[in-house]
């Protein structure tokens, strides 16, 4: 996947992001590292709650810089009721805590490999979601 949203500049800022230009949606990423060649985000928070489909990119440009999007907030998505599917890109290697906690229409998380840790605290069983 090669979708990049583009922002203004600030440690924590909305941005659009886009799936093959067929789901739109603003989220909120946190800068977790901007040294080297590869700085990183984490994804904080999906705007609209009402969308049923969030499908994570792999990377956000800020300022010209283009992150590489790693982590999921703890809480990100928790007590979005109308969220039933979330593709997570593969740049991502963790998700925190309580990330799904009270998703009820959650049904199908699309988790690549490379994720290696997965928090606690979520009210669904994510690993039995996950696709």
């Amino acid at each position: 996947m090669t979708e990049k949203a583009t922002v203004a500049s600030e440690v924590t800022k909305a941005a659009t992001c886009k799936d093959k230009g067929t789901i739109t949606y603003t989220a909120t990423f946190v800068v977790t590292s901007s040294a080297g060649e590869e700085p990183t985000v984490e994804y904080k928070a999906s705007s609209d709650v009402a969308d049923k489909t969030v499908v994570i990119p792999p990377s956000v440009t800020i300022d010209g810089v283009t992150y590489r999007i790693t982590e999921i907030a703890d809480n990100a998505f928790a007590n979005n009721k109308t969220l039933e599917k979330i593709v997570i890109s593969d740049n991502i290697k963790t998700i925190g805590d309580n990330a799904f906690n009270g998703c009820s229409s959650l049904k199908k998380i699309v988790i690549p490999d490379c994720v290696t840790e997965i928090g606690g605290g979520h009210s669904v069983d994510v690993r039995s979601l996950r696709l």
